[in-house]
């Protein structure tokens, strides 16, 4: 994986990375999603949108899912070292992204 230096990111290359990732992530995540631009602070950012399983969203299983997953976005996607930015990491319920219809998730 190529270190980016500046604002520009291969789109494509970061979604492959992803979708490297998805592989690791477990059977509660039905979709991983992402896309590059700037934070609220104007500071260079990957959005990560994950989409759960109901089951994996439930409050009780939540706990121990979304940690994992979060974790291991970050330890494998490496934001700052390799891609110069932020990372963060949204979470649905798949009930939820099919009502939301964003072309985002």
């Amino acid at each position: 994986m190529a270190t980016t230096s500046g604002s520009y990111v291969d789109q494509d290359q970061l979604e492959r990375e992803v979708a490297r990732i998805r592989q690791m992530l477990g059977p509660e995540v039905v979709r991983v999603r992402c896309h590059t631009g700037l934070d609220n602070s104007d500071e260079p950012a990957i959005y990560v949108y994950v989409v759960l399983t109901d089951e994996a969203s439930r409050r009780d299983v939540w706990g121990e899912a979304a940690p994992r997953v979060r974790r291991t976005l970050w330890d494998e996607l490496k934001p700052f070292e390799n891609w110069g930015r932020r990372l963060y990491i949204s979470f649905r319920s798949h009930s939820e992204y099919i009502q939301m219809n964003d072309p985002l998730w």
